[in-house]
Parts: C-alpha cells; sequence; structure tokens
C-alpha cells in the first residue's frame, strides 16, 4: 500500500529544488573554474545508436566518492531510448555533496539490473551554461551492464575531468554570475528530477498526464506580489492485483527573502489518490494516508531556504513572470 515514508519522501524531494546562485562581490573574486559556486547542475547523457543500447534499468550519477550521494535520472516518459541525447538536472546539488566546481571529485555513471546502456558522450554544464566544463565521446561503444561481462559503472576521475580542455573559465565566465532569471522550464526540470530520483527508491511513479508535462508551473494570479507559483504533478502508485491509482500532488512555491537569504518554500501541499470509486471500500486507507501526509507535510518546510547566495545578500527584487518565469534584480 501507499506508506507515509514513501510519500513522505516525495515530498523532502520538492523542498531543496536548488541551491540558486552567487552575488555579485562573491563573483569578482573568482578566477578559477574550481572557485564557481554552483547553483545549478545538469549532465548531458548521450546514447550510442546501435541495437539494444536503451535501458529501462535504474541509471544514476554519482560525483563523489560516496554511494550515498548517488542521484537517480527519472523523468517523466521514456529515458534512455536508443539513439538520443537528453540534460538531466541534479537540481538539489548539496544532495550530491556539490556546492562549487572544486567540489566534484569524480563523475561516475552506473545503473541497477541487466538490461545493458551503451553511452556515446556524456557532460558536465553548470550554473544554466550551454557550454560544458566537462566532454566526452567515447571513441566507440562504451556499455555499462551487470551481465554480458560488462561493468555496471564508469567513471572519471578527478585528474580526468580536470585535464579535459572545457575544464576552465575561459570562454564560459557567464557560470560565475548570480542568476538573473530561471525559466519555468528550468524549474519545472529542477523539480522533476528531484522527483524521479526519490520515486526510484518506492511504488510511485510517473503516472499518466491530463495536461501539458507531467511537471507543470504556473504563477498564482492571485498574488499581486508575484511571489507564488503553483505546482501540479502526475504520478501514479503500483499496488498488487489492483489498478493503479493516480497520484495528484499539488503545491504552491512561494519566494521570500529573511536574513539576507532568499529562499523558495513549498507551502499549501496537497496530496489526491484517485481510484475508480467501486475501488473505495479497498483503498480507503490510501486516501487517509495521503492526507495525513498531506497535512503534515506543510509544516516540515517552514523555514527551509531553498535558494542562497555564497555572499548573503537580499535582491532588489524577485518574482514570477505571467509565464512563471522566475526573474531575479540584485542590484
Amino acid at each position: 500500500m501507499l506508506t507515509h515514508r514513501s510519500l513522505k519522501n516525495l515530498l523532502v524531494a520538492l523542498a531543496p529544488l536548488c541551491a540558486l546562485g552567487a552575488s555579485h562581490p562573491a563573483a569578482a573574486a573568482i578566477t578559477t573554474v574550481e572557485q564557481v559556486p554552483v547553483w545549478r547542475l545538469q549532465v548531458l547523457v548521450q546514447t550510442c545508436d546501435v541495437s539494444d543500447a536503451g535501458t529501462d534499468d535504474d541509471v544514476y550519477l554519482q560525483f563523489k566518492n560516496d554511494s550515498t550521494k548517488r542521484f537517480y535520472l527519472d523523468y517523466g516518459g521514456d529515458d534512455f531510448e536508443r539513439n538520443t541525447s537528453k540534460v538531466y538536472d541534479i537540481g538539489n546539488v548539496s544532495k550530491v555533496g556539490v556546492s562549487k566546481v572544486s567540489d566534484i571529485t569524480q563523475l561516475t555513471i552506473g545503473k541497477v539490473g541487466t538490461d545493458g546502456l551503451c553511452l556515446k558522450s556524456l557532460q558536465i554544464r553548470v550554473n544554466g551554461s550551454t557550454r560544458p566544463i566537462f566532454s566526452h565521446t567515447f571513441s566507440s561503444a562504451q556499455w555499462i551492464d551487470g551481465d554480458d561481462g560488462h561493468l555496471p559503472t564508469y567513471t572519471f576521475s578527478s585528474t580526468t575531468l580536470r585535464a579535459n580542455a572545457y575544464w576552465t573559465l575561459s570562454g564560459n565566465g557567464a557560470i560565475v554570475l548570480p542568476p538573473f532569471s530561471v525559466a519555468r522550464a528550468a524549474l519545472e526540470s529542477i523539480i522533476e528530477s528531484n522527483v524521479g530520483h526519490y520515486i526510484q527508491s518506492n511504488s510511485l511513479y510517473w503516472g499518466s498526464f491530463f495536461s501539458p508535462r507531467w511537471v507543470e508551473l504556473s504563477r498564482v494570479t492571485s498574488d499581486a506580489t508575484r511571489h507564488t507559483a503553483h505546482v501540479d504533478l502526475d504520478l501514479a502508485y503500483s499496488l498488487d492485483y489492483l489498478p493503479d491509482p493516480e497520484v495528484d500532488v499539488d503545491f504552491d512555491l512561494v519566494l521570500s527573502c529573511a536574513n539576507n537569504h532568499l529562499k523558495i518554500e513549498a507551502k499549501n501541499i496537497k496530496v489526491d489518490v484517485n481510484y475508480p470509486t467501486i475501488l473505495d471500500f479497498l483503498t480507503l486507507g490510501l486516501s487517509w494516508v495521503a492526507t495525513d501526509i498531506a497535512n503534515s507535510m506543510i509544516g516540515s518546510f517552514a523555514n527551509m531556504t531553498l535558494l542562497t547566495t555564497s555572499v548573503p545578500l537580499c535582491p532588489k527584487s524577485y518574482q514570477f513572470s505571467d509565464f512563471g518565469d522566475l526573474s531575479i534584480q540584485w542590484l
């Protein structure tokens, strides 16, 4: 059944959306790529164009030699299909042990199971830049698998990362700057990545969606300050011997700045479990559990700082646009 822990972990995933940004004083002191504060971390994964190159197994990344820092990649829809290239957010950079570039001591991509994955290339990107700080294309098909004589992981060492021609500020100086805007699509991607990571460990999964996206963010028009956005998630829950119910999660993102820290809080969380009426008597406990979790989790987000600056500084203004983009004016 839908346990308190599984939905609690999901909602915890919503809290640390990202540790966005540096401030102007910090940017002025940065002279090497190692010093750059990381507010957004992304990895591009390109699969091979060969038979059986894709996988349905769980795939994860690590940026440190610490298995507790694994981050699982699971977006809505199909991941890791043959001959595809997809950029994955690691929205909660603190969970992978990264606060600045120097914290990245390796890049490991791994998987669980025996449905092999063939890699063509990988990139690391930081702070919203499309120019990577690391890029590698394999000279031949690189398989990771728990079968057929392959290894289930592939690791680039710290030395290999830092020997890469892209590991420099040259030509990529914009990554030292604070975020002046974060597009709605980027916020949705960050949320989607965090939720996908957490549902990997329980029976929740991305469900059939009836809106344009599995994660949908929109500005709350009733908030004249433009400090509030609404988020809707479309999930489902795997049940034995019964149809899987839809699990709809709604919450608000609220911007504020206190004690010289800009933060985003998840508030007004609501979880609805939807299933055919005829099954109500069989799944009654499901609704009670979901309602209890929704109510108890609202308080757990209080005073949680989600967006911080390396040098404490409140922006001059910050707001969501009509399209859900976040704009920040620092000075």
